[in-house]
């Protein structure tokens, strides 16, 4: 079956990983206070992606977009921390690996070994432990990688799997109920890859989502809901989609014609609301983010 772009486009990133030595991590030093309105998001710059930051008025529109670092390697995956200090990413740098910054950018500092191979790091509700995957041993050309999901202290300590080696399970992200979502490919290696769910112990497997591809799991702030990005629609669609926690009461919420990627991310962690961002390959090849506010 073919693969939605988003889900490539997540595969790509975590393959397509720089072994190199040069370029040591670099903070930006800054005099700015951070504002409490401010989205940390992935721009690409040439080929290579980096976090930037955003300003937000009251009705939800950006302004003063800045870089966050100043990485030379590729960048993804932000992720606040609840207090709104500090922003996980991951750096393809010896590998691939978790890090972590101040908000401001300074103190960039790795978590994950060197070399690894770790993507897709989030916080717990708390902001004490980072939930992350491991990707096992070297990835192979048309074979689906065997990965790890894991906890580790926010200082990186105490770092052990909840999920061992199992079929490409990636994107956790951890409830206020103690649950974990992810995406996966653990019960059909040749399908399409689907939506999971798991208690924070790796215990009480569920599979949620059985059409299409669903990508980019994001749990609600009460852990009631679940929003995900789908290719069910065919004819090369990618939106997002909302569920109940239990797979139920699934409703698309966006209704793009052809995007090349579709998916949702969360502002501060101190300003309420959902912000979702949809990423749109228009016919000239030029991308045009889209960001609405609810709530």
């Amino acid at each position: 079956m073919k693969k939605m772009n988003l889900i490539l486009t997540s595969i790509i990133g975590i393959y397509m990983v720089c072994f190199h030595s040069s370029g040591c991590s670099r903070s930006q030093p800054t005099n700015e206070t951070i504002p409490t309105d401010v989205v940390a998001f992935v721009n690409k710059s040439g080929m290579v992606n980096h976090i930037w930051m955003m300003d937000l008025n009251s009705s939800g529109i950006g302004s003063n977009t800045r870089r966050l670092t100043n990485d030379p390697e590729s960048e993804n995956y932000p992720s606040w921390s609840p207090d709104g200090k500090s922003i996980l990413y991951q750096r393809d740098h010896n590998g691939s690996a978790i890090y972590i910054v101040d908000a401001d950018g300074r103190n960039a500092r790795r978590l994950s070994p060197t070399p690894g191979f770790d993507v897709t790091p989030s916080w717990s509700p708390n902001g004490t432990k980072i939930i992350y995957a491991r990707v096992l041993g070297f990835v192979v050309p048309n074979q689906i990688p065997r990965t790890e999901i894991r906890v580790m202290n926010a200082d990186g300590t105490d770092d052990h799997a909840i999920l061992p080696s199992n079929d490409f399970s990636v994107e956790p992200r951890w409830s206020v109920n103690n649950e974990v979502v992810f995406m996966s490919h653990m019960n059909d290696t040749n399908g399409p890859l689907h939506i999971f769910t798991m208690l924070i112990d790796g215990t009480n497997i569920r599979q949620l989502t059985h059409e299409g591809n669903s990508g980019d799991p994001v749990w609600s702030p009460d852990g009631t809901q679940i929003s995900f990005g789908s290719d069910r629609e065919e004819n090369n669609k990618l939106n997002i989609f909302v569920m109940n926690s239990k797979g139920s009461n699934v409703r698309q919420l966006t209704h793009f014609d052809v995007p090349v990627e579709s998916g949702i991310r969360t502002g501060h962690p101190m300003v309420p609301g959902l912000f979702l961002n949809g990423i749109i390959m228009e016919k000239n090849n030029r991308t045009r983010m889209l960001t609405r506010r609810y709530g």
